[in-house]
């Protein structure tokens, strides 16, 4: 019977081990995850703005850059449409602000990175 009791632990402990291996590596995963999420959901947000200025819905095109720009502070996309949705509605003065900083973080842009963006 003591042989069946130290099996029974030895399982128990490689089960364990195994159980927090995975854990760890479905932790890893969703962090990757999210990561992807956040860049699609950056990208779907910044093309509803581009439909919302073609389709002259400023108030639209306001809302979707203003939340591209809460996932992304230095996104220069999600900078631009928000500048020129208020350039639309004649927010002049925070258009140019918010241009002024879509500029400074292209020039802030490896460019590599920038011919990655623009494809």
């Amino acid at each position: 019977m003591k042989g069946v009791g130290a099996n029974i632990n030895s399982y128990v402990t490689a089960a364990t081990a195994a159980v927090r291996q995975l854990k760890s590596k479905l932790s890893r995963e969703d962090e990757e995850n999210e990561g992807r999420s956040r860049k699609l959901q950056l990208r779907l947000l910044c093309l509803r703005s581009e439909v919302a200025l073609q389709e002259e819905d400023h108030k639209q095109a306001l809302t979707t850059s203003a939340e591209a720009i809460r996932l992304d502070v230095s996104e220069p996309k999600a900078l631009l449409l928000l500048g020129h949705a208020r350039n639309r509605v004649a927010e002049y003065p925070g258009a140019l602000r918010v241009l002024g900083t879509a500029r400074d973080a292209l020039e802030a842009m490896p460019m590599s990175e920038l011919s990655a963006k623009s494809r």
